[in-house]
C-alpha cells in the first residue's frame, strides 16, 4: 500500500519536474521510480531525456539500450496518434545518444524511423546530417538539410532556418576540402534558397565579396541564384571563376537541363562520378528527351544501380533493348537486372514469413524489420546492395496486415521463376494445398505447373489430378483461368491429352474464353500431323505465365488477346497484349507487333501515351503496357453516336499534344482512329496501338507500294503506298474528328480507296447544322488531298481548334 502511494507521489513529481525543466532532479526521481518497476516506460523515457539535456550521453547509453527493447510494439504513427509527440522523444534522444557514442548505424536507423512523424522533432534532420557526415556520405548529409528546409517551408514554418544555415555552414568547408562537387552544389543551392526567401541574397554575396577568405564563394552563389531565379543562361559565364572544374560541371549541367539542352547535359553527366546522386537527379530530368539515346540509357541505368534502385535501371534497359542500338550485352544486362529484382522480391517475402536469420516474421518486430534499408544481393556474381522496395518499407512501418498464405504462394512461384530453392517452394505449396477454399486449388495449380515444367512426368500426373479435383470447387472465372494456365503449360511440354482436357473443360463453360478455341483446333491439327515435342529449354523460355501472374482476358484484337495481368517484379497491374499463335510464323505481322512495342517504348515518358513497360520476343511475343481504366473512343461512340463539339475539342487537344510528341520523336502513328484513343473516367485521353508506326530512326515497316491501315481513316498517300509523314496522321485525325462530331466517317461505304483519293468530303454542317464554322473549316483542311494544303503540324491544328467555342 505504502509503495503504491509512494509511486503515485513520484509520478506526480516526475510530471512537475518535467514541466519545470529541472533535469538533474528529474533524473533522480526517474531512477527512484525504476527501482519500484524496472519496466516503467515513462520513467525510463523521462530519464534519458533528462540525461540528454545534461549532455551526459555516456550515462544515457545503457538506458537507451534498455528503452529500445522496452518501447511499445506499435508503429510510430500509432504512438503519435495515441500519446502525442512527447512519448516518441526517446527515439530522437536515442538517435543522438548513439551518435555521440559513435554508434552511427544505430543512430541512422532510428532517426530514419522518426522521420515518419512529419514536422515533429526538427532535430532529427540535423542529427541525420551529422551521422551521414561522419559516415563520409557528404551528399546525403547536405540532402538531409535540403529536405528539412523543403518540409518546413511547405508547412510555412521558417523558425528552424537558422539551424539549417548553421549546419550547412559547418558542412561546407568539409565538402570543399574533399572537393565533393555534388555536396557543395547542394549546399550553395540551399544557402541561396534561404537567402532569396529572406530577401538577403545581395547582402549575403556582398559580405563574401569583401572577405578575402570567402571570396571564392561568390561565383557559385551567383550561379545558384541565377538558377533559382530562372536565368540559367547566365550560369556558364558565372562559373568560369569556379574554385575547381567539377563544381563548374555541376552548375552548368543544371543550367543545361533547365534550358532543355538534354544532349549537352548528358555529355557533362558522363564526366561526373557514377555514384553521384546529382548525376542521377539530372538524368531523371532529361531522360524523356533522350529515351532513344543508347549511351545515355546505359549511363542512367548504372547510376540507378549505384543508388540501389534496380527498378529504374531495369526500365532503362527495357527502353534500350527495344531500340536499334541494342546489342547482346544490353540484352544480357537486362536479364541480369530482372533476376536481381526477382531476388529482392524473394528476400522480402522470406523476411515476411520469417526465413531470414535476424529478421522477425510478419506477426511481430515491425520496427526491427523497418530498419532494413538495403539487401545484400549479387548481380552477375558481383555484390550489389539493393534498397528494399517501397511497399516493403511501408507495410512494416505502418503495421499493415499481411496475408501469409498469399506471401507463401507468391514466394513459391518466385522460387520456381528463379530456378532456386525449388524444394522449399514445393513444401510451401504442399502446405498450402491442404488449406480450405480457393487457396487449395491455387496451390495445387502451381504445383502442377512446376512439375510439368520440370519434366517430372509422374509427379506432374499426380499433381494434375489433384489440381482438377480442387479446381472443381472454385468459381468459374478462377477455374477457367487456372485451367488455361495448366493447359498452356501442358501444350508447351507436349502433354497433348492433358492440354485437351483443360481446353475442353473451359470450352464447356465458355466457348469464347480467350483464345482457347484456336488452341484446341491447333491441337487437333497437330494430332493429324505429329510434330516433335518442343525442346525443354524452348518451353521454359516461352512461358508468359512464368513472367506474369493472374492473367484475365480483357478482349480480343485482330492480332491476339489482351489480358489484365499482375507483374510480380514491380508489384503493378499491367495490360498484356499477346500475339496470337497463328501469326507467329508471319514475319510481316511479327514485325508490326514488335514495332508497336518499340515505338511506344520510345514514347514512354508522355502522359498522353499508354506506357509500354516491357516487350517480350521469342516464342511468346507480348507487350506489357500500362493498365488504363476507361474505354476507347469507339466504345464511347457506340453508346452516344456522336459527341458535343466542346467535348470533341477537349479530346482533340489532349490527343494532339500526345501525337505531336510522337512526331517530334520521329514516329508517325499511321492508324489514327477512335479505337486507338482511350478515354479515362477522369476525361484524360491516352493514345495507343502504334502497330503501324513508321519510325524515321529505324527501318520502315512497309515499303512503298504496300498499303496498311484502316480504310475509313486512311489518307490518299498511304492508300497509294507512298511514304507517310506527320501530315498523314493529321488527315486520319480529321476523319476521326468528323466522326466524333457527326456520328459517321466522311466516306462510310463504297470504294473507300477511290473516294479518299478523288472525292471531296461532305460538309460536317450538312449533318450537324449547329457545328461552329471554325470547327468545320479545321476538319475540312485536315482532309485536303494535297498534304501541303493540310495543317503542317499537330500544334498548328491544336491552335485552330482552340478557337472553337
Amino acid at each position: 500500500m505504502f509503495d503504491t502511494l509512494k509511486q503515485g507521489y513520484l509520478n506526480r513529481e516526475r510530471e512537475n519536474l518535467s514541466r519545470k525543466q529541472a533535469w538533474k532532479e528529474l533524473a533522480e526521481t526517474c531512477r527512484k521510480l525504476l527501482e519500484f518497476d524496472a519496466g516503467d516506460f515513462k520513467a525510463m523515457h523521462d530519464l534519458i531525456w533528462a540525461l540528454r539535456e545534461q549532455k551526459d550521453f555516456k550515462a544515457a547509453l545503457p538506458w537507451c539500450d534498455r528503452i529500445m527493447k522496452l518501447a511499445p510494439a506499435r508503429s510510430v504513427e500509432n504512438t503519435l496518434a495515441l500519446e502525442g509527440p512527447r512519448y516518441l522523444r526517446y527515439l530522437v534522444v536515442s538517435g543522438e545518444v548513439f551518435l555521440r557514442n559513435g554508434q552511427l548505424d544505430r543512430a541512422r536507423k532510428i532517426l530514419i524511423l522518426l522521420k515518419r512523424t512529419g514536422g515533429n522533432f526538427h532535430k532529427k534532420h540535423l542529427l541525420l546530417s551529422e551521422v551521414y557526415e561522419k559516415q563520409g556520405r557528404l551528399a546525403q548529409a547536405a540532402a538531409e538539410l535540403e529536405e528539412m528546409q523543403e518540409i518546413y517551408t511547405s508547412l510555412n514554418n521558417h523558425q528552424w532556418e537558422h539551424f539549417i544555415l548553421v549546419r550547412a555552414r559547418e558542412l561546407l568547408p568539409v565538402a570543399q576540402q574533399a572537393k565533393a562537387a555534388d555536396t557543395v552544389f547542394l549546399l550553395y543551392r540551399l544557402l541561396t534558397r534561404i537567402s532569396l526567401r529572406r530577401g538577403e541574397i545581395d547582402r549575403y554575396i556582398q559580405a563574401r565579396q569583401a572577405d578575402e577568405e570567402l571570396k571564392q564563394e561568390v561565383p557559385p552563389l551567383k550561379a545558384a541564384a541565377a538558377l533559382l531565379q530562372g536565368k540559367p543562361d547566365e550560369v556558364p559565364a558565372l562559373m568560369q571563376g569556379a574554385p575547381w572544374p567539377e563544381l563548374a560541371d555541376q552548375f552548368v549541367a543544371h543550367a543545361l537541363a533547365a534550358q532543355g539542352k538534354a544532349a549537352e547535359c548528358a555529355q557533362l553527366l558522363r564526366r561526373m562520378p557514377v555514384e553521384s546522386p546529382l548525376r542521377l537527379e539530372l538524368a531523371q530530368r532529361i531522360k524523356s528527351a533522350l529515351s532513344t539515346d543508347a549511351a545515355f540509357l546505359r549511363d542512367y541505368a548504372e547510376s540507378s544501380l549505384k543508388a540501389g534502385r534496380p527498378e529504374e535501371a531495369f526500365e532503362a534497359y527495357q527502353s534500350l533493348t527495344t531500340g536499334a542500338s541494342c546489342d547482346l550485352a544490353d540484352l544480357e544486362r537486362s536479364k541480369q537486372l530482372r533476376l536481381l529484382l526477382l531476388d529482392r522480391n524473394i528476400w522480402e517475402d522470406e523476411a515476411r514469413v520469417g526465413l531470414i536469420p535476424g529478421i522477425l516474421a510478419a506477426d511481430a518486430g515491425r520496427v526491427a524489420r523497418a530498419e532494413v534499408e538495403e539487401i545484400p544481393l549479387t548481380l552477375a556474381g558481383t555484390p550489389q546492395p539493393v534498397a528494399t522496395s517501397q511497399g516493403f518499407r511501408f507495410e512494416n512501418s505502418h503495421s499493415v496486415p499481411i496475408d501469409l498464405t498469399e506471401v507463401k504462394l507468391r514466394l513459391a512461384e518466385n522460387y520456381f521463376r528463379r530456378g532456386a530453392k525449388t524444394d522449399v517452394g514445393v513444401k510451401l505449396l504442399q502446405e498450402l494445398g491442404q488449406q480450405a477454399g480457393p487457396m487449395r486449388a491455387r496451390a495445387r495449380c502451381q504445383l502442377a505447373l512446376h512439375f510439368i515444367r520440370a519434366g517430372n512426368a509422374v509427379a506432374a500426373q499426380a499433381a494434375f489430378k489433384e489440381f482438377t479435383e480442387a479446381a472443381s470447387a472454385v468459381g468459374d472465372e478462377d477455374r477457367k483461368r487456372m485451367l488455361l494456365d495448366v493447359g498452356d503449360c501442358s501444350e508447351a511440354a507436349g502433354l497433348v491429352e492433358q492440354a485437351k482436357t483443360c481446353y475442353g473443360t473451359i470450352l464447356a463453360m465458355d466457348v469464347t474464353y480467350a483464345d482457347v478455341q484456336e488452341r484446341a483446333r491447333g491441337l487437333e491439327k497437330a494430332a493429324a500431323a505429329p510434330k516433335p515435342a518442343p525442346a525443354p529449354e524452348d518451353a521454359a523460355a516461352s512461358r508468359i505465365r512464368q513472367r506474369f501472374a493472374d492473367l484475365r482476358p480483357l478482349g480480343r484484337g485482330g492480332m491476339g488477346v489482351v489480358y489484365k495481368a499482375f507483374d510480380p517484379l514491380f508489384a503493378r497491374p499491367v495490360a498484356l497484349k499477346v500475339l496470337s499463335e497463328r501469326f507467329r510464323g508471319d514475319e510481316s505481322v511479327v514485325a508490326r507487333f514488335l514495332r508497336e512495342g518499340q515505338a511506344m517504348a520510345q514514347l514512354l515518358h508522355h502522359p498522353g501515351i499508354v506506357r509500354v513497360y516491357e516487350v517480350g520476343a521469342g516464342h511468346d511475343m507480348y507487350i506489357a503496357m500500362e493498365l488504363v481504366a476507361g474505354s476507347s473512343l469507339r466504345g464511347v461512340l457506340k453508346e452516344k453516336t456522336k459527341l458535343p463539339v466542346a467535348q470533341v475539342r477537349d479530346i482533340a487537344l489532349q490527343a494532339l499534344e500526345a501525337l505531336g510528341f510522337a512526331h517530334k520523336s520521329g514516329i508517325v502513328h499511321r492508324d489514327i482512329k477512335p479505337d486507338n484513343l482511350l478515354l479515362t473516367p477522369e476525361g484524360k485521353v491516352k493514345l495507343m496501338d502504334f502497330g503501324l508506326a513508321d519510325m524515321s530512326t529505324a527501318t520502315m515497316l512497309t515499303q512503298v507500294g504496300t498499303m496498311m491501315g484502316t480504310g475509313q481513316y486512311m489518307p490518299p498517300e498511304q492508300i497509294r503506298g507512298e511514304e507517310a509523314d506527320a501530315r498523314s496522321d493529321i488527315y486520319s485525325f480529321g476523319a476521326m474528328l468528323f466522326e466524333l462530331a457527326t456520328g459517321q466517317v466522311p466516306f462510310p461505304k463504297g470504294d473507300l480507296a477511290h473516294r479518299h483519293i478523288n472525292e471531296a468530303p461532305p460538309s460536317p454542317r450538312t449533318l450537324v447544322p449547329d457545328l461552329p464554322a471554325v470547327f468545320e473549316a479545321a476538319v475540312l483542311r485536315c482532309l485536303e488531298k494535297d498534304r501541303l494544303k493540310r495543317f503542317q503540324s499537330c500544334e498548328e491544328l491544336a491552335a485552330e481548334l482552340g478557337k472553337v467555342r
